[in-house]
């Protein structure tokens, strides 16, 4: 019998459910800090690849909970000469720190510097910029993933700077499905299980379209994770119909291939999935979300092209994934 998956927990799970624990506290601390409310001054926050340099201040009551690495002041790069100017140019940046504090309800009490910061944190880079568009700092922050989780659900302010970047960016989740022949997908009937090449072990080939673009990448259904491949325009989707002119070598009395013996590709729409705009902004090929909406269960709609055959829902079928159907196009 497996162990649950405690996903707030973290700490002493396996890699697979501890990286999935790191997602969920990345995408939270996203979710958090999106919304930043600094007077006069517009902040945009995107996950860092990691802490990078020093000098770390260090915050915290007793203890250090959240550390921060001032890396440009008014669009130039910041270098203090000692720990002592570092600690007076944080009264610059005294506007961010008051709204991370808000935000979090972190104690940043300044404890002391480090040179470097611990391994495992999570890196958070946050942009600041005046109302006229002035650079006014870049920052970093860094902070654990436990910690990150334990912060409360932020409160959404529409009239805030940034408050967008909270707002999660919505739009149907297709997976490639298998190839039946023609004659096969017509007779489909409900009961029927038509299997995906989805499983317990294996990501599936999936798209999301979110506004005027599509996400092309893998999709694990377990844990939800989308690694994203590409990103193309929506609009820029190759024909479904593909001439094929015959070469000159074919057999001259090759027989002609039956129309109900035509592969017809078909494909599995999940419904909606989402995740917010500030994890859409920081996008790139190798990145691994997390998605919110589709489940192990969620309903599920056979596609053949951009037309609806069957309807159903998921179902597993030993490790792998079929859609069960139960409602055939125009019958029901």
């Amino acid at each position: 019998m497996s162990a649950p998956l405690d996903l707030e927990a973290g700490q002493g799970a396996p890699p697979a459910a501890a990286g999935l624990s790191d997602l969920v506290a990345r995408n939270h601390a996203l979710a958090v800090l999106a919304a930043l409310r600094a007077p006069g001054l517009v902040t945009r926050v995107s996950l860092d690849d990691e802490p990078g340099p020093g000098p770390w201040i260090l915050f915290g009551d007793a203890a250090p909970a959240l550390r921060l690495s001032i890396r440009e002041l008014a669009g130039a790069a910041f270098t203090p000469a000692d720990d002592a100017e570092l600690l007076i140019v944080l009264d610059r940046v005294e506007p961010v720190l008051a709204a991370i504090e808000a935000a979090t309800t972190e104690s940043l009490s300044p404890l002391g510097v480090e040179g470097a910061a611990p391994d495992g944190l999570l890196a958070l880079l946050i942009a600041v910029e005046a109302q006229d568009g002035a650079p006014f700092a870049r920052l970093v922050l860094a902070v654990a993933p436990e910690t990150a989780r334990a912060w409360s659900q932020p409160i959404f302010d529409p009239w805030a700077p940034g408050a967008h970047l909270a707002v999660p960016a919505t739009g149907p989740l297709v997976l490639d499905g298998p190839e039946l022949p023609a004659q096969t997908a017509a007779t489909l009937r409900p009961g029927d299980i038509v299997l995906t090449p989805l499983s317990a072990a294996r990501p599936g080939l999936a798209a999301l379209t979110l506004f005027d673009r599509r996400l092309v990448g893998r999709f694990e259904l377990s844990h939800r994770r989308f690694t994203l491949n590409a990103i193309e325009e929506s609009a820029m989707a190759p024909p479904l119909d593909i001439a094929v002119a015959p070469t000159e070598d074919a057999a001259p009395d090759a027989a002609p291939v039956a129309p109900a013996d035509l592969p017809v590709p078909l494909k599995v729409l999940l419904g909606e999935a989402s995740l917010p705009l500030s994890e859409l902004a920081g996008l790139r090929p190798g990145s691994t979300v997390l998605l919110a909406g589709p489940r192990e269960d969620a309903p599920a709609v056979l596609l053949a092209g951009d037309r609806a055959i069957a309807r159903g829902r998921l179902v597993p079928v030993g490790e792998a994934w079929g859609v069960l159907i139960e409602t055939i196009a125009g019958e029901g």
